[in-house]
């Protein structure tokens, strides 16, 4: 069949219900029969079809019915992608007796250079993230991540917790040199910090014993004796993250984590397992970054993927590492599937 180019084009006009598909015609309009479209492409979005597919797969199956006349049709394809480019997804909530919406980019729409916003009923991808931080900034408010009332505590409490503890651990540690008064520089000796730590700790309705008590009651002796001094860079996160780092026993995560609790900051990140897991998931981290090595490039692409949202830093990193936690079993079959790979447990 020879086809004239000039007087024919096609144009599909998309919908999430129904598809149409028409002719056009210098002199007129007609519409074709929109059956064929309609069993091809059921109920699945059309972003997931590729373009080339989608157009050949019409062809094949004669839905534009032109079988009877000899003409030539022109694919308007950046018609078709300027529709693909205005689709979106929509997510829909019931919050206090009432329906909320939420409308989000297409899957296939980029939020970073080579990331897809991909779908939000997914787990693990921009779009789950989004919505998960739109749930939790527009119905918990949780904005105070602060973990004791002055700086001395938020150091100590973070010194307690972190690598190799398991977070209830780690404030149930901290209840108790609170409570024993271990907080204040002329009670906080390393001898009496080791003999608290070194007393069970009432958890989850058992007694545990806390890891690594005799290095961690160095640490916690060494930082609120030096915390005692005066020069605390509290008007700036990054000086205040930078001079955490001269502590004993603090590194990048520890130093961010604390700037990030006691000044709300948004430039800085905690970057544990739980956040890195989830960073290689969204295509955000490298697997074979080592977070030791690489932090501060970690830290940084997590900041753009936070702005690219728009959702506060402190609230996406806190959700993320809360959910992923949750999630766990989850996020390390995900991880086994995507890179064959195992990672250790650090909860």
């Amino acid at each position: 069949m020879q086809i004239d180019a000039s007087k024919f084009a096609y144009s599909l006009n998309i919908s999430t219900h129904a598809t149409e598909i028409a002719t056009h015609d210098s002199a007129n309009l007609r519409l074709v029969d929109t059956a064929p479209a309609r069993d091809f492409l059921g109920s699945e979005p059309l972003e997931l079809i590729a373009t080339s597919q989608l157009l050949e797969h019409i062809f094949n199956r004669q839905a534009l019915h032109l079988a009877e006349k000899e003409c030539k049709i022109t694919c308007i394809l950046h018609t078709l992608q300027a529709s693909l480019r205005r689709m979106t997804q929509r997510m829909a909530t019931l919050v206090n007796g009432r329906i909320e919406c939420l409308e989000l980019p297409a899957p296939h729409a980029e939020v970073l250079p080579g990331i897809a916003w991909g779908r939000f009923d997914q787990f693990f991808t921009p779009a789950f993230w989004y919505s998960q931080a739109w749930h939790v900034e527009n119905r918990e408010r949780i904005s105070l991540y602060r973990l004791g009332e002055t700086l001395q505590e938020e150091v100590v409490a973070c010194l307690l917790g972190g690598y190799g503890m398991r977070a209830e651990v780690g404030l149930a540690a901290f209840a108790r040199l609170k409570e024993r008064g271990l907080m204040s520089h002329n009670q906080c000796s390393e001898a009496a910090v080791f003999a608290a730590l070194m007393e069970p700790l009432p958890v989850c309705g058992r007694n545990v014993r806390y890891r690594y008590p005799r290095q961690r009651a160095r640490f916690v002796a060494h930082a609120v004796g030096r915390l005692h001094r005066k020069g605390v860079p509290l008007h700036s996160d990054i000086k205040l993250r930078s001079w955490l780092l001269e502590f004993d026993g603090i590194g990048p995560k520890t130093a961010s984590w604390i700037t990030r609790n006691f000044l709300d900051s948004d430039n800085v990140a905690i970057i544990d397992i739980h956040v890195f897991r989830a960073g290689v998931l969204l295509g955000l981290f490298d697997p074979a970054a080592d977070v030791s090595r690489h932090y501060m490039q970690l830290e940084s692409r997590l900041v753009s993927f936070a702005k690219a949202l728009k959702v506060r830093l402190a609230c996406l990193d806190t959700l993320i590492w809360a959910q992923m936690r949750r999630l766990g079993s989850v996020a390390r079959v995900s991880m086994a599937n995507t890179r064959n790979r195992n990672f250790d447990v650090d909860d």
